[in-house]
């Protein structure tokens, strides 16, 4: 049977090598980059149009010891595999050494040596910038790559030019470095030759639009400055190389020097489930601020719930007391979060039954955890590196954001075959109770089939997963069927997996 004409069959093989390609290249850039909270980065790629131009186009960042960060936007020889390939080596090879807090010299040697043995890599172009996060300083080599770019404050623009440079491992790689200071609210702009060098366009044009259309997002003012770095990154992918007019792969880095440090977060409430809500969303607001990838926040939300939730059921015998929350973005780029209570921490039962989740949560969603009881409370301190996801081509990797929903709901639909109980918002111990009657209530409904939707949960807390595993016992002991309803991409999907629940009772990413 023929499938389709000749032509058909070529734009489909094209369009299968350009996705083939994406995913390629797309594999070896970053996942994600720092943040820091001295400076904001961003980062953004957008392919080529043609498949045959796809490849070759790299950028990184890496925190450095002594308070430095190195950026790096390269251009390799060619497109396609081969230079994929390339520009991966080249990229691993400018981490590790910058990683290892070496000097700019010493970075630009090793790629050279590795730009002459590595077949294919002699001419790639980079332009590769050292920051003190601290001081603003800034220490850049170029290397047959156009000039990195300053916006000021007041959208004024300037290219630093004093660093010149032939291509890697080409003319006996006698090149300069250029040095300057970025100051407080001024942004430094690395991006591949893409975005300048386009047909109809002299190169000297391409500068000029690259400059107007970096200063006018500046000059807008239309985020803050944490936020800064990313619309640049747009506006140059979208407005000077938008799709349909990419005649070569575009990859920009953009790095703000913050005019201050960002402010820690400190509440107090008094212990009880009410407390969650409001203590969820300060938090969640303060984390916002930082922009971070989206499996970071929830990660956080989680950890945070499960510590107060702690302080909530275990410190107190008596009438509640009160529990406090202390948040801060340090250098490494990590949150720390400390939960304290002036509570006595009740001894774990011998048998936990449903309960004792909790902590396994908040070590695996978290880097780093520590919890200290003593006569005068008790102290949980969780940790985790931030990240800022990065655009590839308009999408990123991260989990799509969530609705900002918090409050919960619950829908319970008897159908001829099912019933179907469909839960939104927060689960956690404020809302428990609601949910153990309304789960027991759908499972009195005669024998039918019990199906519990979860895709709209933004966030599901030790409490409701307890209450889950309960209901799921329950039905599966009285011989009848339940099956979770949660699609990958929800955060609740990573809870089932964490806690086991999955094991127990089938979970489908949709309702069949």
């Amino acid at each position: 049977m023929d499938d389709g004409t000749p032509a058909d069959l070529d734009e489909r093989r094209v369009i299968a090598e350009r996705e083939v390609m994406l995913e390629l290249q797309r594999a070896m850039l970053p996942d994600g980059l720092p943040v820091l909270p001295e400076v904001s980065i961003a980062a953004e790629y957008a392919p080529a149009d043609s498949p045959s131009s796809l490849g070759g186009d790299w950028f990184d960042v890496v925190p450095m010891p002594g308070d430095r960060v190195g950026l790096v936007v390269g251009d390799a020889v060619g497109h396609g595999p081969a230079a994929v390939a390339v520009m991966g080596q080249l990229r691993a090879v400018a981490a590790e050494w910058l990683r290892q807090g070496s000097g700019l010299d010493e970075v630009i040697t090793a790629l050279d040596g590795c730009a002459a043995g590595l077949s294919g890599a002699r001419g790639c172009a980079m332009c590769l910038a050292v920051l003190d996060r601290r001081s603003g300083a800034v220490r850049y080599a170029v290397r047959g790559h156009p000039p990195p770019l300053v916006v000021g404050v007041d959208g004024s623009t300037t290219f630093r030019t004093e660093a010149t440079g032939p291509p890697l491992a080409l003319a006996r790689n006698r090149y300069t470095l250029g040095g300057a200071g970025l100051a407080p609210g001024e942004t430094l702009v690395l991006y591949s030759d893409g975005v300048v060098e386009r047909p109809g366009r002299t190169f000297g044009q391409g500068l000029a639009e690259l400059a107007l259309c970096a200063g006018a997002v500046v000059r807008r003012g239309t985020t803050g400055e944490r936020g800064r770095p990313g619309e640049i990154c747009a506006a140059v992918t979208r407005e000077l190389a938008g799709p349909g007019s990419r005649h070569d792969d575009v990859s920009v880095v953009a790095v703000t020097m913050l005019t201050g440090r960002p402010q820690p977060m400190t509440m107090t409430e008094t212990a009880v489930a009410t407390c969650l809500g409001p203590v969820r969303g300060v938090f969640s607001a303060w984390l916002r601020g930082f922009q971070p990838a989206e499996d970071d926040l929830v990660a956080l939300e989680l950890s945070l719930v499960e510590a107060v939730t702690n302080s909530i059921e275990h410190a107190f015998t008596g009438p509640p007391g009160e529990v406090r929350v202390d948040a801060e973005l340090d250098g490494a780029g990590s949150v720390n979060v400390v939960v304290t209570d002036n509570g006595r921490w009740k001894p774990p039962r011998v048998d936990p039954g449903f309960r004792g989740r909790g902590l396994v949560m908040m070590r695996e969603f978290s880097d780093d955890l520590m919890l200290r009881t003593s006569e005068e409370g008790t102290t949980v301190r969780i940790v985790k590196a931030l990240h800022r996801p990065v655009s590839l081509d308009g999408m990123t990797r991260a989990r799509p954001r969530r609705p900002e929903r918090t409050d919960f709901r619950m829908d319970v639909k008897v159908e001829p075959e099912r019933v179907v109980v469909s839960l939104a918002g927060a689960i956690d111990s404020s809302c428990v109770d609601r949910l153990h009657a309304g789960l027991l209530d759908a499972t009195r409904r005669g024998i039918l089939p019990l199906v519990v939707v979860l895709d709209e949960v933004t966030l599901l807390a030790s409490a409701g997963l307890r209450t889950l595993y309960e209901h799921a016992g329950n039905v599966l002991s009285a011989r009848r069927s339940i099956r979770l309803v949660v699609a990958d991409s929800n955060p609740a999907r990573d809870v089932l997996a964490v806690s086991g629940l999955d094991r127990l009772v089938e979970v489908a990413p949709q309702l069949g």
